[in-house]
Protein backbone atom coordinates (compact mmCIF):
# COMPACT_ATOMS: atom_id res chain seq x y z
CA UNK A 1 0.00 0.00 0.00
CA UNK A 2 2.82 2.36 0.87
CA UNK A 3 4.48 1.81 -2.50
CA UNK A 4 1.29 2.62 -4.41
CA UNK A 5 1.14 6.11 -2.88
CA UNK A 6 4.23 7.32 -4.76
CA UNK A 7 3.49 7.94 -8.46
CA UNK A 8 7.18 7.51 -9.41
CA UNK A 9 7.18 4.04 -7.90
CA UNK A 10 3.96 3.22 -9.74
CA UNK A 11 5.43 4.36 -13.08
CA UNK A 12 8.67 2.40 -12.58
CA UNK A 13 6.64 -0.68 -11.67
CA UNK A 14 4.22 -0.50 -14.62
CA UNK A 15 6.69 0.46 -17.38
CA UNK A 16 8.50 -2.91 -17.70
CA UNK A 17 5.21 -4.80 -17.51
CA UNK A 18 3.64 -2.73 -20.30
CA UNK A 19 6.76 -3.15 -22.46
CA UNK A 20 6.48 -6.92 -21.96
CA UNK A 21 2.96 -6.80 -23.38
CA UNK A 22 0.21 -9.35 -23.11
CA UNK A 23 2.50 -12.40 -23.34
CA UNK A 24 2.55 -14.79 -20.41
CA UNK A 25 5.20 -13.99 -17.81
CA UNK A 26 8.00 -16.47 -17.32
CA UNK A 27 10.61 -16.63 -14.60
CA UNK A 28 13.25 -15.26 -16.96
CA UNK A 29 11.01 -12.30 -17.90
CA UNK A 30 10.50 -11.54 -14.22
CA UNK A 31 14.28 -11.72 -13.64
CA UNK A 32 14.70 -8.90 -16.18
CA UNK A 33 12.52 -6.65 -13.99
CA UNK A 34 14.59 -6.13 -10.81
CA UNK A 35 12.50 -3.18 -9.63
CA UNK A 36 9.27 -5.18 -9.86
CA UNK A 37 10.98 -8.13 -8.14
CA UNK A 38 12.05 -5.83 -5.29
CA UNK A 39 8.48 -4.56 -4.92
CA UNK A 40 7.12 -8.12 -4.76
CA UNK A 41 9.73 -9.09 -2.15
CA UNK A 42 8.92 -6.01 -0.07
CA UNK A 43 5.18 -6.76 -0.26
CA UNK A 44 5.81 -10.34 0.87
CA UNK A 45 7.98 -9.06 3.72
CA UNK A 46 5.09 -6.92 5.01
CA UNK A 47 2.42 -9.53 4.26
CA UNK A 48 4.02 -13.00 4.44
CA UNK A 49 2.14 -15.91 2.95
CA UNK A 50 2.99 -18.08 5.98
CA UNK A 51 2.15 -16.29 9.21
CA UNK A 52 3.39 -18.97 11.60
CA UNK A 53 5.49 -21.95 10.69
CA UNK A 54 5.62 -24.37 13.59
CA UNK A 55 8.52 -26.79 13.42
CA UNK A 56 8.61 -30.13 15.16
CA UNK A 57 11.14 -32.90 15.58
CA UNK A 58 10.66 -35.92 13.30
CA UNK A 59 12.31 -38.25 15.81
CA UNK A 60 13.54 -38.19 19.41
CA UNK A 61 16.90 -36.47 19.70
CA UNK A 62 19.38 -35.24 22.29
CA UNK A 63 21.16 -31.92 21.85
CA UNK A 64 24.43 -31.54 23.77
CA UNK A 65 24.94 -28.26 25.65
CA UNK A 66 28.16 -26.28 25.33
CA UNK A 67 28.03 -25.40 29.04
CA UNK A 68 26.21 -27.59 31.55
CA UNK A 69 23.19 -26.14 33.35
CA UNK A 70 23.21 -26.61 37.12
CA UNK A 71 19.71 -27.24 38.49
CA UNK A 72 18.42 -26.06 41.88
CA UNK A 73 19.20 -29.53 43.28
CA UNK A 74 22.81 -29.23 42.08
CA UNK A 75 22.54 -31.71 39.22
CA UNK A 76 24.49 -30.80 36.05
CA UNK A 77 22.51 -31.11 32.83
CA UNK A 78 24.86 -31.71 29.90
CA UNK A 79 22.27 -32.24 27.17
CA UNK A 80 18.68 -31.38 26.28
CA UNK A 81 16.30 -34.15 25.19
CA UNK A 82 13.98 -33.17 22.32
CA UNK A 83 10.92 -35.45 22.02
CA UNK A 84 9.40 -36.38 18.66
CA UNK A 85 6.32 -34.49 17.50
CA UNK A 86 4.45 -31.44 18.73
Amino acid sequence: MELARDIRVEEQKVRPVSVHGEAEFSGSAFDLMPYLAAIVKEALRFHPTVVNMFKQAECDDIIPLLNPIITASGKALRDRPIPKGP
